[in-house]
């Protein structure tokens, strides 16, 4: 019966140790600097991908107006 205690208490412990060290190791503070980190990356990945289709339009239009006559000499 006294063995059967000393495991519970052990594994009482280890679960509070476990709780301390969440809080110990600021996960909950890592936790939201991911978010933050991975909120900015998809702000920042959407504004690339804007500025990339603009670049393409641009390229477009300027091709389109060369094929025409309309564009500077190409020299």
């Amino acid at each position: 019966m006294n063995q059967s205690k000393d495991i519970a208490a052990s594994s009482s412990i280890r679960w509070c140790h476990d709780i301390g060290g969440e809080h110990a190791t600021n996960k909950p503070l890592i936790k939201t600097i991911e978010v933050i980190a991975l909120s900015s990356y998809e702000e920042k990945d959407e504004q690339f991908k804007e500025q990339v289709k603009m670049i393409e339009v641009s390229r477009k239009s300027e091709h389109a107006t060369q094929a025409n006559g309309e564009g500077g000499s190409l020299a």
